[in-house]
């Protein structure tokens, strides 16, 4: 199967693996793609590099939607770009850092 994706945003992978982590590592494909904020198109393409990857499952519910479910692997690249994105532009969950010659 062709690569779908030459060169992937890291912020769209980071999401789609976020959203996952924090829906309980399996969402139906559709929530998924709502909550990473893509269009459906740029979505599938994503969706097609991650499981190349080894980094989601796509498995096919009784409802004929499709479940996505966070493989180990995807697990642990989520924590590799979650401390990257942290160390880079800072991490969300923290306070601001106050530069301590201000008032």
């Amino acid at each position: 199967m062709p690569d779908p994706l030459e060169r992937p945003d890291l912020w769209v992978v980071a999401r789609l693996l976020e959203a996952l982590t924090e829906g309980g590592n399996r969402m139906k494909r559709t929530p998924l793609q709502m909550a990473t904020g893509v269009n459906y198109t740029v979505f599938t393409r994503y969706l097609a590099w991650m499981t190349l990857r080894g980094l989601v499952e796509v498995t096919p519910a009784s409802d004929g939607a499709s479940w996505v479910t966070l493989t180990p692997r995807g697990a642990a690249a989520y924590r590799y770009l979650r401390e990257g994105i942290d160390r880079l532009v800072g991490s969300p969950r923290s306070e601001p850092r106050r530069d301590p010659r201000l008032p």
